[in-house]
């Protein structure tokens, strides 16, 4: 018996379930022992050895992550199940109900725990001796003032032909809680996908003139933005994973948007 996650179910499963108030630290306090970081961020990093039955083949799954301990307003809190539900889409079989309420060091503990657990009871059946990996890194950012951010990043294997990989972003606003989408972000839509279709040929090295229908698959070839973004000092930064608009082969999409390109049609202020 096979068990195979795609990225595309992956991505499936985390749009339908996704609808910092002090400064974080961004000194060296942070560690590896779940110490949390000033004043609310927990960080850790936990690890687990896989193996095939005769011991000889082996994997390091793991995961590097961050969460508020204890959240102190709405935004923090939808922060938290924006992890939850990335680790729950990429970590756990497609079978599998959601059981985590708040986020812990256990939560995080038992998602590794079950991702071994699942792997064995598949091993133990199978003739397949391949084995799983799942490695993951979950980043908060709070670098803006009206925005907190979250990077999530998981690379995995469950069986079959290749391994799997997800990055997936939000930028949550401190007044409302609400996830910041492309329509919120800037004035201008179109002019918004037109200045981003140059940045993204050049990362995908293609001409002004090759055509977008023959290998992608945008909506009547033509480029849009998704709302899988990420702001930082260098610029917007915009993530197409495998599957989302081309074949696996093509693998993940990223190109970064200069602020000063977008800045007299951006309709917030970060």
């Amino acid at each position: 018996m096979k068990i195979i996650i795609y990225s595309s179910l992956v991505l499936a499963m985390f749009s339908s379930s996704c609808s910092t108030a002090n400064k974080a630290s961004k000194s060296k306090d942070m560690n590896q022992t779940g110490i949390p970081m000033a004043p609310e961020i927990f960080k850790s990093r936990i690890e687990r050895t896989l193996s095939n039955l005769e011991g000889k083949d082996t994997s390091i799954s793991s995961i590097d992550y961050e969460f508020y301990g204890t959240p102190k307003s709405s935004w923090q809190d939808s922060i938290n199940h924006f992890i939850g539900d990335f680790m729950h889409a990429t970590s756990a079989l497609e079978s599998e109900k959601k059981h985590y309420e708040i986020l812990t060091h256990e939560y995080f503990y038992n998602a590794l725990n079950q991702f071994e657990e699942n792997f064995k009871s598949v091993r133990n059946t199978s003739e397949s001796q391949a084995v799983w990996y799942y490695e993951a890194s979950v980043t908060i950012d709070d670098h803006l003032t009206n925005y907190g951010q979250v990077k999530t990043q998981a690379s995995f294997y469950t069986g079959g032909a290749h391994p799997n990989t997800s990055f997936q972003t939000a930028v949550i606003s401190k007044k409302d809680a609400t996830t910041l989408k492309l329509v919120d972000l800037t004035t201008d839509v179109s002019q918004f996908n037109k200045i981003a279709e140059n940045h993204f040929r050049k990362a995908r090295d293609l001409s002004k003139t090759d055509d977008l229908k023959t290998d992608f698959w945008f909506e009547k070839g033509v480029f849009a933005c998704n709302d899988n973004f990420f702001i930082d000092s260098s610029g917007i930064t915009f993530t197409f994973n495998a599957y989302e608009i081309a074949p696996y082969y093509f693998g993940i999409t990223t190109f970064t948007i200069p602020l000063n390109e977008v800045k007299d049609i951006l309709k917030v202020k970060l």
